[in-house]
């Protein structure tokens, strides 16, 4: 029986960032996933000569100070600081906005599209901009933006439903909640800061974290079917997998409790590719239903 501090099951970022550290602390880890690449449900696959990702190709957290930026200086991953900031798009029933790194730019989309409601517009971003000074420079202010929503905070403002799902499209993509959820510092950073442009997704990260593993005290376990938990006195002690039971302290999955949503994925030339088309659109149909988009 093979004996490690730390058995991590699945691949993905979660798995593979923890797996990395621990090995970087000098733990002995190993992790298993099913497939044969880093990445987990956002690693990149070819077909057809058509690259695909599975990962969003514009994040936030590589700002300085967010969390990918630490990771990232933590374990020395190369490339990573200096990517290009996104432009990316939110198309609506009848209207298509650029969300700019620069902000002037956005809010002349904004005009464009939102003649009547501009002046709250400006407004917000103003507001947002004061808010992050004060964050900055005041332990009280985060600590009062982290816990005030940002939907409480953008009633006053009296947006109509289609730039509160505008930004709510926006809060779900990058960040994974509503506005009614999304604390107000998450807004504030969303509104004043650029996301960065990964090209080819998350790939470039996960293959450096699966490096950072085994140069190091870790071992990866490729085509590895899930494996069984073992248990002793109702506490897992270790996994049984097709190269025989591994015998680990601590036992970490990093995987979904329910399924995989479906992902279609259509390739198209960018030849026939519609005039000023980012690489990142969202689309919403719908404004009163914006968790489908």
């Amino acid at each position: 029986m093979q004996h490690y501090d730390v058995a991590v099951v699945g691949a993905g970022i979660g798995g593979l960032s923890i797996a990395a550290l621990l090995s970087r602390a000098g733990k002995k880890v190993v992790l298993t996933d099913p497939l044969d690449m880093a990445g987990g449900a956002i690693a990149a696959f070819e077909k057809d000569g058509f690259r695909f990702s599975t990962g969003p190709n514009a994040v936030y957290g590589l700002e300085q100070g967010g969390p990918l930026s630490v990771l990232c200086t933590a374990l020395g991953l190369e490339g990573m600081t200096s990517l290009p900031p996104a432009r990316y798009q939110v198309v609506l029933h009848d209207r298509r906005i650029t969300v700019a790194p620069s902000r002037e730019e956005t809010l002349e989309e904004l005009r464009r599209e939102f003649p009547r409601e501009i002046d709250r517009l400006h407004a917000l971003h103003r507001d947002a901009e004061k808010i992050a000074l004060r964050c900055a420079s005041s332990r009280l202010s985060t600590y009062l933006a982290e816990r005030r929503s940002a939907r409480s905070f953008l009633r006053t403002y009296a947006f109509s439903p289609e730039v509160s799902a505008f930004l709510s499209v926006r809060a779900r993509f990058f960040f994974g909640q509503d506005l009614d959820t999304l604390p107000l510092r998450t807004l504030v950073r969303m509104l004043g800061t650029a996301p960065v442009e990964f090209t080819g997704g998350f790939s470039r990260i996960a293959a450096q974290l699966a490096a950072r593993i085994t140069e190091r005290t870790g071992t990866i376990c490729w085509k590895e079917p899930w494996p069984e938990l073992l248990y002793r006195r109702r506490r897992a002690y270790g996994i049984r997998t097709s190269q025989g039971t591994m015998e680990s302290r601590t036992i970490l999955v990093n995987a979904g409790e329910r399924p995989l949503e479906r992902s279609l994925f259509l390739g198209v030339r960018e030849d026939v590719l519609p005039i000023c088309m980012e690489h990142t659109v969202l689309c919403l149909p719908d404004h009163r239903s914006p968790d489908r988009y």
